[in-house]
């Protein structure tokens, strides 16, 4: 989650493509998990980002919702769900 929200979804997928080389397979839950981690992310937002801002990575609350929103869309997308139409009724 922190990967995905200071680097980015791409730096977060190779991160996830290296451990997989590492361990020989991809966490099989990892799209489930993806999701409960960003779904907690939203709810901590205020504290989460105090540190992102002590840290100089993320300085608003929109950055860190739009980062953690496209995210989650990405976990769901994961899990089969691609309309983002619909992701849209379950995320802000």
């Amino acid at each position: 989650m922190d990967v995905a929200l200071i680097l980015g979804p791409a730096a977060a997928d190779q991160l996830t493509h290296h451990y997989a080389a590492i361990a020989g397979a991809e966490p099989a839950d990892l799209p489930v998990l993806d999701l409960v981690w960003g779904l907690d992310a939203l709810r901590k937002q205020v504290r989460m980002l105090r540190g992102y801002r002590q840290q100089g990575l993320i300085n608003n609350p929109q950055q860190f919702t739009a980062r953690a929103t496209d995210f989650l869309h990405h976990a769901l997308a994961e899990l089969g769900v691609p309309d983002r139409s619909f992701a849209s009724t379950l995320l802000p």
